[in-house]
């Protein structure tokens, strides 16, 4: 699948950049946003050394029109997209415990930073990859959409992902034009000065109790885990995959638990 053209949406830090860097491994060319300049020129830099084609733009998820216009820039400095990785989320811990002390504009941004940008995304790059007559589309959702835990704004957010995918994944007009739409159900990932992190750092023994007790396998996962998929969900061989939910969470979604 050597060059073939890959946007990933939130590209630069935890699961995305590890997906910018193993599908560079793999030669593909590589297009992401991220709201952050300065994680823009360190990615770009770190990719520097897979010698694939790398375009980026700072971009704020929630503003559909700056994703719109990222795109158009993509298109002139870029490529057409072949492979999508709707990857820019999160919003779990936005808001309050309480959901009458939490805003509509909660509620809001977080469905726009994930399902919205999705949806504003996919739009953009289904004709190009009708055109082609290939194509892949990979979101990035969470075992949330299955277990039903966390803050409601994040698990409907997220539940719409999958049901997205799933409702994409039998449009007949888009699958028997050799598109595939699937989702990757992540469990609780290790992401460097992030919320488990954090609470690693500020009770270190109650957070080993915590893995010992409640993850099956002792311990969270590490973004590169989730990236490492990638690869073959973006090949041919892959073409027969449609409308899966695959989850990956060391057996996290079939334990008892809240966070």
């Amino acid at each position: 699948m050597k060059n073939k053209k890959v946007l990933i949406s939130g590209g630069t830090h935890g699961i995305g950049l590890e997906i910018a860097k193993i599908l560079a491994k793999n030669k593909f060319d590589i297009s992401f946003f991220s709201i952050s300049k300065k994680n823009i020129t360190k990615i770009l830099k770190v990719l520097k050394k897979y010698k694939v084609k790398t375009y980026a733009e700072q971009v704020d998820a929630l503003n559909l029109s700056e994703i719109e216009n990222f795109f158009k820039n993509i298109k002139k400095n870029f490529d057409e997209i072949d492979i999508l990785v709707n990857n820019v989320g999160g919003g779990g811990s936005w808001g309050s415990e309480l959901i009458e002390e939490t805003s509509y504009k909660v509620w809001s941004e977080v469905n726009t930073k994930n399902v919205g940008a999705a949806i504003k995304l996919i739009t953009l790059c289904i004709p190009s990859m009708k055109k082609k007559k290939w194509g892949r589309v990979i979101t990035i959702a969470s075992i949330s959409a299955k277990k039903g835990v966390g803050r409601p704004w994040y698990v409907l957010s997220k539940k719409s992902e999958v049901v997205l995918t799933k409702t994409l994944s039998v449009k007949r007009d888009l699958v028997r034009k050799g598109i595939t739409f699937n989702t990757l159900s992540p469990g609780a990932i290790m992401i460097p000065d992030t919320g488990w992190d954090q609470r690693r750092k500020e009770n270190p023994k109650k957070f080993k109790e915590l893995m010992d007790t409640k993850f099956p396998m002792g311990r969270l996962g590490k973004p590169e885990e989730i990236a490492s998929i990638l690869p073959f969900l973006c090949s041919n061989d892959s073409r027969f995959i449609n409308g899966a939910d695959i989850c990956i969470d060391g057996g996290q979604s079939n334990e008892e638990y809240e966070d």
